[in-house]
C-alpha cells in the first residue's frame, strides 16, 4: 500500500586516491503520493468504472437472455 513518508539516507563518499578522506553526505528523500493515477482525476476513475460495470451486467444479461431462449427453443 502507498504512503507518503521521508526518508534519510547516509552516503559516504571515499576518494580513490585518498581513502581517508571519506565524507558523509547526508540526504532526504520526501514521498508523495499525487491524488490522480496517469493524470486520470477521482471522477474520470469513477465514470470509468461505473461504464465498465454497466457493460459486464449488460453482457451478463444478455447471456442470461440468450441461454433462456436457446433452451425453450425460441
Amino acid at each position: 500500500m502507498p504512503v507518503e513518508d521521508e526518508f534519510e539516507f547516509t552516503l559516504i563518499v571515499t576518494p580513490e586516491s585518498a581513502p581517508v578522506a571519506a565524507q558523509p553526505v547526508d540526504m532526504s528523500v520526501k514521498a508523495t503520493l499525487d491524488n490522480s493515477v496517469l493524470g486520470l482525476s477521482g471522477a474520470t476513475w469513477n465514470l470509468i468504472s461505473w461504464s465498465v460495470l454497466g457493460v459486464l451486467g449488460l453482457m451478463i444479461i444478455a447471456t442470461i437472455w440468450r441461454n433462456r431462449r436457446r433452451s425453450i427453443g425460441l
